[in-house]
């Protein structure tokens, strides 16, 4: 049986990288810095627990990193002299900015290292129906095909990491600056009231909101604060805010009409 190692198996991308792969019949061994969660994670599961990243390591023929984006190269450096030879390291991060020298790296010592970003969050029940971002390294023919058995039933993209970093700047930073902006302009306000004077489209947003607000702050923090086009994305997303602000205050109708009318011819 193929034995797959998922580090950081605490966290909540960890813990559904550890289950999906229990459930597709490989042996699951899971390590993680916060041993009393890990623990907790590895009886749920029923899978197996390492004192550390490099027992986890020794005998898997897949590596999986579930850690935040910035401790990924030192991860690689801890572990990379203790990988199986040929063995599959697999990183997942939602922001590649940084990690290129590290995964490069590991290539050169021999072991083969896949580049993702699974498109969707640990609420999803299986990747089938959904999309993994794939950045190929060196072969993009056999990266693909690992990361089809790896996440069978995506739809795999290729991409590179400049364009996987400006569509994360809009899909996932600006996204979360945008709701994170609405939940603190809410404090104090009675969600309750909102709620029963809310049509649907505000309750979806309000619902999408609380989802995003859900998510551990450590995670989006690293994901807004190191992709190197979040600054310009949002930069461009206050500039219109600002121009929307003026005409408010102003009550400038005309000029709000002429900018909703603007937005309908893009989207």
């Amino acid at each position: 049986m193929r034995r797959v190692a998922v580090i950081g198996g605490a966290g909540d991308m960890g813990r559904w990288v550890a289950r999906h792969f229990s459930r597709m019949g490989y042996n699951v061994v899971i390590s993680d810095v916060r041993r009393d969660d890990v623990r907790k994670v590895a009886e749920e599961l029923q899978v197996d627990v390492a004192v550390d990243n490099v027992e986890a390591v020794r005998k898997a023929d897949i590596t999986i990193l579930c850690v935040p984006p910035e401790t990924v190269p030192d991860v690689v450096d801890e572990i990379l002299s203790h990988l199986k030879p040929g063995s599959t390291l697999v990183e997942i991060s939602s922001v590649k900015t940084g990690l290129t020298d590290c995964l490069r790296k590991a290539l050169r010592a021999g072991v083969k290292v896949l580049s993702v970003h699974p498109l969707f969050g640990p609420g999803a029940p299986s990747p089938r129906g959904f999309r993994v971002a794939l950045i190929p390294l060196q072969d993009p023919k056999a990266e693909r095909g690992e990361a089809e058995r790896i996440f069978p039933g995506a739809e795999v993209v290729e991409t590179t990491l400049e364009e996987h970093e400006e569509a994360m700047s809009y899909t996932l930073a600006l996204n979360y600056i945008v709701n994170t902006a609405l939940a603190l302009t809410l404090r104090g306000v009675d969600l309750n009231r909102l709620r029963r004077l809310s049509g649907p489209t505000f309750t979806a947003q309000l619902n999408l909101s609380e989802a995003i607000t859900r998510t551990s702050p450590e995670v989006s923090a690293s994901m807004i604060a190191r992709n190197m086009y979040t600054q310009q994305t949002v930069s461009k997303y206050i500039e219109n805010l600002k121009k929307l602000a003026e005409a408010v205050r102003k009550e400038n109708t005309d000029e709000l009409k002429r900018m909703m009318e603007e937005s309908k011819l893009i989207l």
